[in-house]
């Protein structure tokens, strides 16, 4: 059984010299891959490890995806390489979400389509990868059917301490509206079971992105993209009861409208248990960020911390990704606008109750990248890593995406 200890999300080597964005890695559209779209990771050591979901090879019509490693080369400078090319078979292609490691160093992940031999389009593969003496192995833990299994693997994956592995499916299942499941390694094969399966209900339905564990791995928290009483979505919790079943609770139900709906990030929490996630003003379409709060009577409190502003000149005006809560508690994420329309890195800082807004960098180009997406991850410094789905100068037309570095 692979074990999970908590990791910091720690940088040990940092060549940064200056405040604002820095490129780490352009990415040239071949065998490299392009178009990131997940939040890295880091090891132990500081490497950094991420998922494009182009390119590798010249299979599934534009490439069937990579995973790729940077690390630091000891001259102010960063390395990438390939560790894997998708072939869009049982392990998988497309991936679109970001990577876990443990503490071995092996990774984790998802693809959002391909899978069983003559499964529906995208019903996606969980793997991992790991390290040996001739490079690094897949193992695909579980192809999906596109049935009872699930299919659709829109969201990456969660560890408990004792190695488990946890997910969602936006649609298939028992019940035909996605899947809750975890991947146990039984020491000769990893087993699937399905832990709840949505239907179009008032339980919500549809779920996708990523989900939370709680520290005592006695309850998962994620939200599902549509059904509820008004049809725009919930989020939800499983806990885990004394006879080994789990049982889900709608925690909150989304009505539309100003109020938001149809989340489609999934979770992020912060030191306290807060929940966090994006949804969008139905109304408007323009996304919001919301907060669920326990509030010590067995319920949660939501309310909406934050709304983008469409157009809104210079200034964040979409959501790329969930949003990372720091320890000190100030958020940071990604999002579009800003003064060149090609994205821009935002914080959010609370007091006395209200959440404020700091713009804190503006893409301003091609070559700096255009478009953050995912969340952003933080070293012990407090600066950001992540990645643009287009830009860079590694390719014709700018279209690549990059790996990226800011710090103030």
């Amino acid at each position: 059984m692979k074990s999970f200890p908590l990791l910091s999300l720690v940088l040990l080597i940092s060549t940064l010299a200056y405040a604002g964005e820095k490129v780490l890695y352009d990415f040239q559209g071949g065998t490299d891959g392009y178009r990131p779209l997940g939040p890295l990771v880091f090891d132990p050591a500081g490497n950094l490890y991420g998922t494009t979901y182009y390119g590798g090879n010249d299979l599934c019509g534009l490439g069937c995806g990579t995973v790729f490693e940077l690390f630091p080369d000891g001259q102010g400078g960063w390395t990438e390489t390939v560790l894997y090319r998708f072939t869009g078979g049982a392990d998988g292609q497309q991936p679109d979400a970001g990577l876990i490691v443990d503490s071995q160093g092996n990774l984790y992940g998802t693809t959002i389509g391909s899978g069983a031999d003559n499964c529906v389009p995208k019903c996606g593969s969980a793997f991992e990868l790991s390290p040996g003496k001739n490079g690094w192995t897949i193992t695909v833990l579980h192809a999906f059917k596109g049935g009872k299994d699930g299919g659709i693997v829109a969201g990456g994956l969660t560890a408990d301490a004792a190695g488990n592995l946890y997910g969602t499916t936006v649609s298939f299942g028992p019940a035909g509206h996605g899947t809750v499941f975890r991947l146990s390694d039984s020491g000769n094969d990893w087993e699937l079971r399905t832990l709840h399966a949505f239907g179009s209900d008032q339980r919500g339905s549809n779920p996708q992105g990523s989900i939370i564990m709680s520290a005592s791995g006695t309850a998962i928290y994620g939200a599902a993209g549509y059904g509820g009483a008004d049809g725009y979505g919930v989020v939800y919790s499983l806990t885990l009861n004394s006879k080994g079943q789990w049982a889900e609770k709608v925690l909150h139900t989304f009505p539309g409208g100003k109020a938001g709906g149809n989340p489609t990030f999934g979770l992020s929490s912060d030191p306290a248990g807060n929940l966090f996630g994006i949804a969008t003003n139905t109304a408007k379409n323009m996304n919001l960020i919301y907060q669920l709060s326990p509030n010590g009577k067995g319920g949660w409190t939501e309310g909406t911390i934050y709304r983008f502003n469409y157009p809104r000149s210079g200034q964040p005006d979409s959501a790329g990704g969930n949003i990372l809560v720091s320890q000190t508690g100030d958020a940071f994420g990604f999002g579009g606008g800003g003064s060149s329309e090609a994205g821009t890195i935002y914080e959010l800082g609370e007091s006395g109750g209200k959440w404020r807004e700091s713009l804190l960098f503006t893409f301003e180009g091609l070559s700096g990248g255009v478009l953050p997406s995912g969340s952003p991850i933080m070293d012990a410094k407090g600066n950001l890593y992540g990645v643009t789905v287009e830009g860079g100068s590694g390719c014709s037309g700018g279209s690549c995406g990059v790996v990226f570095e800011f710090t103030r």
